[in-house]
C-alpha cells in the first residue's frame, strides 16, 4: 500500500509528505451533501467523471485545490453550480 492509500492520505510535496485533510469517503460524502452528481462536479472542476470516481474510491490522491474548493462549498463560502 502506498503512503497516500493509508488512513489519512499522504500527498507528496517535493521531498516532504503531508496529510490530506479529506479522505475518499469524506470527499464522496461532501459531494453528496452538496446534492451534485459526479458528472456535474467533474464539469465544474474541469476534470472527468472518472477522475471524480477515482477520488471517491481512493484510487488517486485528491489535489489540495480540489479539497479546498469542496470544503468551501460545503461551508457555503462558494457555490459550485
Amino acid at each position: 500500500m502506498r503512503g497516500w492509500q493509508m488512513g489519512r492520505k499522504m500527498e507528496s510535496v517535493g521531498r516532504k509528505a503531508k496529510l490530506s485533510w479529506m479522505t475518499a469517503q469524506e470527499f464522496a460524502k461532501a459531494r453528496e451533501s452538496l446534492g451534485i452528481s459526479q458528472i456535474d462536479l467533474a464539469a465544474v472542476l474541469d476534470v472527468t467523471k472518472t477522475t471524480i470516481s477515482n477520488y471517491e474510491r481512493g484510487a488517486i490522491p485528491i489535489p489540495k485545490v480540489i479539497r479546498m474548493l469542496v470544503d468551501a462549498a460545503v461551508a457555503k463560502k462558494i457555490r459550485l453550480k
